[in-house]
């Protein structure tokens, strides 16, 4: 039987939040009337993590996992999420949940009305307050990254916020054809879907905190903006399919 949502959260070394998230999801979607699923999917990370969501799979029929020991990305990590996912709409968020579950609901109504096929949480429409909690850095790299994007791919101002939702029937044409494994997944699957004539819609969030981040700027930056002029150039050469 087809469910109303599927939420997918990549896990790697997230033993110290996964366990209330879970909860907090779960809260959700009780509160908002919803035969929803959790797809946890560990991406090589350490085994007390795994061991937490196995724990709470005990007590609950909705939460479903992928235990791999090998660390893909978060893209490929999100690719599996999808396929496996049973929701008539898909979401995919970060293991500490740092946009809470409220927007979801939002989100979700966007998706079910037909208004968005594709929906982003967008930090900076929410103003100041929207990354007020993030670190310096991470608030340089933001408008840095944003600007190489939007240059060269996506005219979106926030492209990397953990917290998208799409339908069922983009999940599975658009994220089957994705081939980035890491961050700039998020920009492979915006830009994809522009291109094919889906209707892509934007919700300012705020972030209500900022955990311990899987992204390595130093390390990763570099393989992002390498990724990004892949996404170009595999589309002019017509590797991706239409609908």
């Amino acid at each position: 039987m087809q469910k109303d949502i599927s939420i997918i959260i990549p896990v790697c070394n997230d033993a110290s939040t996964i366990g209330e998230t879970i909860d907090k999801v779960l809260d959700f979607f009780e509160l908002e009337k919803l035969d929803g699923e959790i797809i946890i999917v560990n991406d090589g990370g350490q085994r007390n993590g795994v061991e937490i969501v196995k724990e709470k799979m005990f007590d609950s029929d909705k939460i479903r996992l992928i235990d791999r020991q090998i660390n893909k990305g978060k893209g490929f990590s999100v690719r599996e999420g999808v396929m496996m996912a049973e929701g008539k709409t898909i979401f995919y968020t970060d293991a500490d949940l740092p946009y809470g579950t409220e927007y979801m609901a939002l989100m979700r109504k966007k998706l079910v009305n037909g208004e968005s096929d594709l929906i982003l949480a967008n930090r900076d429409m929410a103003g100041e307050g929207g990354m007020k909690k993030a670190p310096f850095t991470r608030k340089i790299t933001h408008i840095l990254y944003s600007i190489f994007v939007g240059a060269l791919v996506v005219k979106f101002s926030d492209t990397q916020a953990g917290l998208k939702g799409m339908t069922k029937e983009l999940g599975k044409s658009i994220v089957s054809q994705l081939v980035i494994d890491g961050f700039a997944f998020d920009v492979e699957l915006i830009f994809l879907a522009k291109k094919m004539g889906y209707k892509i819609g934007e919700v300012p969030v705020v972030l209500k905190h900022s955990g311990k981040s899987n992204l390595k700027i130093i390390f990763d930056s570099p393989r992002m903006i390498k990724d990004i002029l892949k996404i170009v150039w595999r589309y002019r050469i017509g590797f991706y399919k239409n609908k």
